[in-house]
């Protein structure tokens, strides 16, 4: 989980780069320098887009796709009511 937040940080830090990118674009004294500039930020920002729509898809899919073993479960479950078991036991007075 905290890689997701890590790389939604990182997402709108870029986001932010080119927002900064874009304000200086149009600072430029040739237009054509500034439409280019331009080009490029919505190419990045599409890109963007798509991480995120990823980024989005692997939050929705299940921590992991991993079968259970129930037969393990069960032998787990039995082995810790046993232990307590043996515990309670040691506990009672003599």
């Amino acid at each position: 989980m905290i890689e997701l937040i890590r790389i939604e940080d990182t997402l709108g830090e870029a986001s932010n780069f080119l927002q900064a990118l874009y304000l200086a674009a149009d600072g430029l004294s040739e237009v054509r320098d500034t439409n280019a500039l331009q080009a490029v930020i919505v190419e990045v920002e599409a890109r963007l887009k798509n991480a995120r729509c990823a980024l989005e898809d692997l939050r929705k899919q299940p921590l992991a796709n991993v079968p259970i073993d129930l037969k393990a479960l069960e032998k787990a479950v039995k082995a810790e009511i046993a232990r307590r078991k043996a515990l309670k036991k040691e506990e009672v007075p003599a």
